[in-house]
């Protein structure tokens, strides 16, 4: 298990940008998310909206945070009516989460499958800030291990990407060009980014 960030801050508008299931008769493939929201002070009325990767919002559920309190739930459970099957007696799909809040909550996302579980914090809209340079400063790629990239779009324009991939002494190992609509997703492991990446 991972270790996670204290939320610094409430927020009424929260983005979780790594939301997965994929369950059924899948083995070690079986993944699930859930959501933790947190209140601290009073109860909170939150809605919680899924998108797809593709920017489209899948439906929304409304949940009742007690104040003082805290709710966790499984996507797979809160979304079972919209999430698509996937063929293996289950559900699988891929994108992200918007939480509005009458109130002040924090919230974090658990990615669990049997080999891993991961939680991740969820991003205040108003800490995502404009950029026009990021660094990811490490990835891993190999037979047995691997780094997977997300990216989310959160605003109501197109935004042109270029990203590239260095190795430890700087030295630039292949770019790639793309653009993300607006609120669309994309997530893939380093390797499909990449393809010059040699194994």
């Amino acid at each position: 298990l991972t270790g996670t960030d204290a939320a610094p801050s409430l927020s009424t508008s929260i983005l979780l940008p790594h939301i997965e299931v994929n369950t059924g008769f899948v083995e070690l493939g079986h993944t699930d998310t859930s959501i933790a929201l947190v209140s601290p002070n009073e109860a909170a009325a939150v809605t919680v909206q899924l998108f797809g990767l593709d920017g489209i919002s899948r439906g929304s559920v409304s949940v009742s945070v007690p104040a003082f309190g805290s709710v966790t739930s499984k996507v797979s459970d809160l979304f079972n009516a919209v999430l698509p099957n996937n063929g293996q007696g289950g559900k699988g799909f891929d994108g992200y989460i918007r939480l509005t809040s009458d109130k002040g909550i924090a919230a974090w996302t658990r990615l669990e499958t049997p080999l891993a579980r991961a939680v991740l914090r969820g991003q205040p809209i108003a800490e995502i800030v404009s950029t026009t340079r990021a660094v990811i400063p490490h990835f891993v790629f190999g037979p047995a291990y691997g780094s997977t990239i997300n990216l989310v779009n959160p605003t109501s324009a197109p935004v042109e990407l270029e990203m590239s991939a260095l190795d430890d002494r700087g030295n630039t190992i292949d770019t790639v060009q793309f653009r993300l609509l607006a609120g669309e997703a994309r997530r893939s492991s380093v390797g499909e980014f990449f393809k010059a990446i040699i194994m």
